[in-house]
């Protein structure tokens, strides 16, 4: 999806990866990693832009570069720009849980969650992570309680479908599966959701708004948290 037709504001492609050296090898210590580089690439070519911007090796050599010497875990903060090349920074981050581990129904959620109370229209902004991202915030600022830490809002578009949550993807238990928004509904594609998917966890589905009902669990999900419960509470 190009940005034909957009007012193209300034933004870089980003990518937001956890960095655990506690994980095991295979896994870590950047978890979904070739998810985080397949959908940087994905996103260089579909935003058009020059092809020689993504350069998979020299994006691996900068990552581990920034964690050199450290051995607690990380968020990295992955910026890939058309005219600055990439830049990594590096935040303090403790897991709360194991990533690798998919939510289930019978573990008790942790998240409150809300639906925007106005619709989102879907662009390239909302299905390629960028740092172009006023839509997210003014969805959080309608929607969420301030100075909430354990809160997501959920995106729908004019159409009525649920898209996804402001950092998060989210899939709600139908007829005993996990259905996440197909991305033609406009929501970004997670590596999260992606890894979920490829292991049979969630399926893909359309989901309407008017389906949630207040009080339902659903699953959230991202590549540094991994997946985690929360409760619809309006």
């Amino acid at each position: 999806m190009a940005l034909d037709g957009l007012q193209t504001p300034a933004y870089d492609i980003l990518s937001t990866i956890l960095y655990d050296p506690s994980l095991p090898a295979g896994v870590g210590p950047f978890f979904l990693l070739q998810h985080h580089l397949d959908r940087l690439e994905r996103s260089v070519r579909e935003l058009e832009w020059d092809e020689c911007v993504f350069d998979r090796d020299n994006i691996v050599e900068k990552l581990y570069e920034a964690v050199k010497g450290k051995d607690q875990s990380l968020r990295i903060r992955l910026l890939l720009s058309c005219t600055n090349g990439v830049t990594v920074e590096s935040f303090p981050f403790k897991p709360l849980s194991d990533p690798t581990f998919p939510y289930d129904n019978t573990t008790l959620p942790t998240w409150d969650v809300y639906l925007d109370t106005a619709p989102t229209t879907p662009s390239a902004f909302t299905s390629h992570k960028t740092t172009y991202r006023p839509h997210y915030s003014a969805s959080r600022i309608r929607a969420l309680p301030p100075d909430s830490i354990t809160s997501e809002v959920l995106l729908y578009n004019p159409n009525g479908e649920v898209m996804e949550g402001s950092i998060t993807n989210v899939a709600f238990y139908r007829d005993g599966n996990w259905i996440t928004p197909e991305l033609t509904c406009g929501g970004l594609g997670g590596v999260m959701r992606r890894e979920l998917f490829e292991k049979g966890v969630v399926m893909k589905g359309i989901v309407r708004l008017e389906s949630v009902s207040v009080g339902e669990v659903v699953m959230l999900m991202n590549g540094v948290r991994g997946s985690w419960g929360g409760v619809i509470r309006g």
